[in-house]
């Protein structure tokens, strides 16, 4: 982690140094940073795929409602699934917490659908898994909530 700060620190205008600093501070559990560092990035590189669709999992699932905000979440992954062509499942799959989190169930469970179905399609088992799980949470209509972690 602290590698990844000196990185930022020495070359502040590079947007893939602020994704592995905020990587890592998601994984630590300082999420904060993670949003921070995240946010820097898009504002660096607006089409910054996987900044986008790791900040819009933030903003739908944290435990902390403080953290969370539906509107951004929803828009963020918009993008990276178009830039995609909707043929990669883990930003579908982010697009479907960020439409539950913001009531829209009906659109979540449409799209975790079709994430589901990219995900058999690859053999990605854990992923869909996870997706069969939020499928009935959204069909219940409740949105997912990740669990929470140490750090701040």
């Amino acid at each position: 982690f602290e590698h990844l700060a000196r990185a930022v620190q020495l070359e502040p205008e590079q947007a893939d140094y602020r994704i592995r600093l905020a990587d890592a501070a998601e994984r630590l559990g300082r999420t904060e940073v993670a949003v921070t560092h995240y946010t820097r990035a898009l504002e660096i590189d607006a089409k910054q795929v996987v900044a986008m669709n790791n900040l819009a999992w933030i903003l739908a699932s944290d435990p902390d409602a403080a953290r969370r905000d539906a509107p951004r979440a929803v828009t963020l992954p918009e993008q990276p699934v178009t830039l995609t062509e909707r043929k990669n499942p883990n930003i579908l799959s982010t697009l479907s917490v960020a439409y539950a989190n913001a009531g829209r169930f009906d659109d979540a469970l449409a799209v975790a659908g079709e994430a589901l179905k990219l995900a058999d399609q690859a053999g990605n088992h854990p992923l869909a898994e996870r997706l069969r799980a939020r499928i009935e949470l959204y069909e219940d209509r409740k949105p997912y909530r990740r669990a929470a972690r140490g750090g701040s």
